[in-house]
This record gives structure tokens, sequence and C-alpha cells, in this order.
């Protein structure tokens, strides 16, 4: 994938500001299982690079390069910023969605099992139960205008999360999710610390 940046940046299929994102980037936001639309610019940069390496240079392949490009510049990309809060990552949210219909059903220990995401303690699994059943509204799935609003930060570690949290009665609510993010072998792990309201 560098040797293609490379290649793509010098023939001016990539502005420098485009490729320094793209390679900064942390290594498992382009594995192709957590990021489908990094996935798909890296099969179609392969492709346009190989073309120019031949000496030829299909039409269909620029526009599909350029609409994977349009598509990858949407993704937000984990960042180690301990000085600012920054917009939660895209390769975390199906989790985070997951997560908030787990309780949404009352699968408060996460007993379905999801991807990346460990089982909470009985602990945190009660207070997250209580938490919610204390709030006074019912929990409703994440909405695409939560991602605005909600936010992680490096910590030295880890990251720490707050996911703002919608109900049935009031849209977006005071509850928030909070959590913690891992670096691992398979990309991340999120554990889940509680739901409150700040």
């Amino acid at each position: 994938m560098i040797d293609t940046i490379t290649r793509l940046t010098t023939a001016g299929y990539l502005e420098h500001e485009q490729a320094a994102d793209l390679l900064a980037a942390s290594p498992y936001a382009l594995r192709p299982e957590l990021s489908p639309q990094a996935s798909r610019l890296a099969e179609v940069a392969e492709a346009v690079a190989h073309d120019l390496a031949e000496g030829r240079m299909k039409i269909s392949d620029d526009d599909l390069f350029s609409a994977a490009l349009e598509d990858v510049s949407a993704l937000v990309l984990p960042c180690k910023d301990e000085a600012a809060a920054r917009p939660i990552p895209t390769a975390w949210r199906a989790s985070l969605c997951e997560i908030i219909r787990a309780f949404v059903e009352g699968d408060y220990m996460l007993e379905r099992g999801i991807r990346s995401v460990a089982p909470p303690s009985a602990r945190v699994a009660s207070q997250v139960r209580t938490s919610l059943a204390g709030y006074g509204e019912h929990l409703v799935d994440l909405p695409a205008e939560t991602w605005r609003t909600s936010v992680c930060q490096w910590m030295r570690g880890h990251w720490e999360i707050v996911v703002d949290l919608w109900t049935a009665e009031s849209g977006p609510s005071d509850l928030v999710l909070q959590a913690r993010v891992f670096e691992a072998v398979d990309g991340y792990r999120i554990e889940v610390t509680s739901v409150s309201v700040p």
C-alpha cells in the first residue's frame, strides 16, 4: 500500500496531504475487514498504479479511483492526540452501534457477543442497567447524528470515548456511553466503563 500511495502521489493522482493522511493512518484502519472504504481505495489504487506502470490508463479506473478517494476522505481515522478530543473513528462506529442495540434490547452483559468488544463486568452491566432505568426514558439505536458530537481522546495507552445517547422521548439526551478503546492484534478492543449523565 505504501508503494502504491507513493506511485500515485508521484503521478499526480494524490495530493501530498492526502498521501500523508493515508500513510499516517493506524495500520488496522486500512485492514479490509475493519475499514471497507479504505480497502476499496487500496484495491482501486493498485489497479490504477498497475495501469500507470504499464503505460496505460483507463478512464473507468480513473473515475473509480476518484470515487474511492472521495469515500476514503470521509473516513475518520484514530489519532493519538493527547491535547484535544477528536471525532469517533469510523472503524469503531459499527461496534458502538451494536453495543447500544444490545442495551436497547436489555442485553447489558453483551452476551450476544460483539466483535472487538470485551464483555463488561457484572458491576458495569449493573451500573448501565440502573442508570438507564433511572433516567426514565427509552434508549434508542444510535442515529448518524450522534457522531457529530461524540468524541474520543488518546490517554497514553488507550482512547477514552464519550458517545452521546438518544432516547425515544427526547432524541438527543443527557446520557452518554463512556468506554475505552485499546489497540489489539486484530484491530481494536472496546471496553464499556459506564452509561451516565455527566
